[in-house]
């Protein structure tokens, strides 16, 4: 009987991953909601600005914004997602105006899918950049920096915890990426646009 239990449960989980396995995911055609790259109306006060590496000299992008108020605020540098860019809607922008902070919306090389993005060197000294950008062009608190990201902009908010030059007050990376090898083998299972970037991204394609 104790046998026959055995063997009946084993043939049940043998057959639960057989199912499993035979399962296809559609790939994603637009990017989820945690990916959304869709581009925002911004308030006129956020202005676009244009900053040079101080690595290579490239132009980035960023959205900036000086509050009206001749204290010093806080800086908030918030970090756009995996395929998003300087312009991605950023729902954190009426906090920025009500609150009356300094805020900054860089490129960092853009989307995920060229060797400069996806926190090269390059990624990470763009954002250093735009951080000495806002400190030079607004009354900042140099003791109040906090850099925030989701996802993909969570993955950046890690990466900057590691290597920016800048002392940060405080990092929040929302559901963060934080392993691009699990990353490329999940998105090959869901057969999502995510695995290809990371081949492209760390020129593994070749």
């Amino acid at each position: 009987m104790k046998n026959g239990i055995i063997l009946s449960t084993l043939t049940f989980i043998i057959a639960s991953l057989f199912a499993c396995s035979q399962l296809h995911f559609k790939p994603i055609k637009t990017s989820p909601k945690f990916d959304d790259t869709r581009k925002n109306k911004w308030d006129e006060h956020f202005k676009v600005v244009t900053i040079p590496s101080s690595l290579d000299g490239k132009i980035q992008k960023a959205r900036f914004y000086k509050p009206n108020t001749k204290n010093s605020t806080p800086l908030i540098v918030s970090l756009h997602t995996w395929s998003g860019d300087w312009n991605q809607k950023d729902d954190i922008t009426d906090f920025i105006v009500q609150r009356e902070l300094t805020y900054i919306h860089p490129d960092y090389r853009g989307p995920n899918w060229t060797e400069e993005a996806c926190c090269s060197q390059y990624a990470i000294s763009d954002i250093d950049d735009a951080i000495e950008y806002a400190i030079k062009h607004s009354n900042i608190d140099t003791n109040r920096i906090f850099v925030v990201g989701v996802s993909g902009g969570g993955y950046a908010t890690l990466a900057t915890f590691m290597k920016s030059k800048y002392k940060i007050k405080r990092f929040s990376a929302w559901v963060p990426i934080s392993d691009l090898v699990s990353l490329y083998y999940e998105s090959l299972a869901r057969k999502n646009k995510y695995a290809n970037d990371i081949l492209l991204c760390t020129h593994s394609n070749n």
